[in-house]
């Protein structure tokens, strides 16, 4: 399992709810493996789920916040087709499956250009007038 931890001049410390849920669930004096990776901002992370929330109640396609993500990173092109066999009509069709956007699938500049890909594919889907710039006055960080 996989999760974010930050360095301090205690130690590592989790900087999620799972990645605390991992380090409790880890027995006194556990070792395990540890791949450093520094290649996304945690606060644009963040930032694309205040988006997904702060869009989310401007919509109403989708009454499930998770779909809606997963609708977002569709609409910002950040999907695979997958050929899918039916069996019973033994015929193929093309389904598209959102891609992953966890730190590991994905690096800084290409989040980056996936974030703005996706702000451009909801306003002109469901905008209604917004402009960038309002979009990114509502994630700003606190």
């Amino acid at each position: 399992m996989k999760e974010i931890f930050k360095k301090t001049s205690k130690g590592l410390i989790p900087a999620s709810a799972q990645a605390q849920e991992l380090f409790d669930s880890m027995p006194f004096g556990a070792m395990g493996f540890f791949d450093f990776a520094q290649d996304r901002s945690p606060g644009n992370h963040k930032r694309f789920f205040k988006f997904r929330d702060a869009t989310f109640d401007m919509q109403d396609c989708f009454d499930n916040s998770e779909i809606w993500r997963k609708h977002l990173i569709m609409i910002a092109g950040y999907y695979d087709e997958v050929v899918v066999f039916n069996p019973t009509t033994e015929e193929t069709s093309i389904q598209y499956w959102p891609k992953s956007m966890a730190f590991d699938k994905m690096k800084e500049k290409e989040f980056q250009q996936f974030f703005k890909r996706a702000i451009t594919g909801f306003l002109n889907r469901y905008g209604n007038g917004l402009s960038e710039d309002q979009i990114l006055r509502i994630v700003e960080f606190d």
